[in-house]
């Protein structure tokens, strides 16, 4: 089984740009599912919208994020659940599903993305109900939505294969950089 998640692109010989297309209702069709056979499923997301999917550890749930927050729907069972009510553009989570990385815009001081925008990266604790922020503000290093960033800076935080550490972009010294935190100490923050 394979997870096709349909993206919109630019042709750079027309310049036409093809978007996710969506139904009636504004509902992106984004999350399929493809079998051996060429037989396609279509999942709807949480809301209007799904992006930055992954597979979970066992291969029965579909992860995504929303507007609604970080999103799980068991392809098995059909229980679909926003597990973390938050405003996440990527995430991550454990083999084990306890623990989820994210990024996420500051809304406060800016109500409309942009790329190079400041942004954080947060760690959710599902068995506490916890959130600890690992970068409360990622610096915007001048870049505004007039002069936005020319590269995908967002920080994209996943867990190492161990689980051991968290990975992420950071810009907080004026260039794109690598940033690892130690899960293990990042949990005694914990409050």
């Amino acid at each position: 089984l394979a997870l096709c998640c349909y993206d919109g692109f630019t042709d750079t010989q027309t310049g036409e740009s093809f978007w996710i297309p969506t139904n009636d209702d504004g509902v992106y069709q984004r999350l399929w599912t493809v079998e051996k056979t060429g037989k396609a499923t279509l999942h709807a997301p949480i809301g209007k919208m799904a992006s930055h999917e992954w597979w979970s550890e066992d291969g029965k749930k579909i992860y995504y994020v929303s507007q609604s927050g970080i999103n799980c729907k068991n392809i098995e069972t059909g229980e679909h659940k926003t597990v973390h009510i938050c405003d996440p553009w990527h995430a991550h989570t454990t083999k084990d599903e306890t623990l989820y990385v994210y990024d996420d815009v500051l809304r406060d001081k800016y109500p409309n993305w942009y790329r190079g925008c400041a942004s954080a990266v947060r760690l959710f604790n599902s068995t506490t109900g916890k959130v600890i922020n690992i970068v409360d503000r990622m610096s915007e290093n001048n870049w505004t939505p007039d002069n936005q960033c020319n590269y995908h800076i967002d920080p994209h935080p996943r867990f190492s294969e161990n689980g051991k550490y968290i990975i992420f972009t950071t810009s907080n010294e004026g260039g794109a950089d690598v940033a690892l935190a130690n899960v293990v100490e990042v949990l005694s923050f914990e409050k």
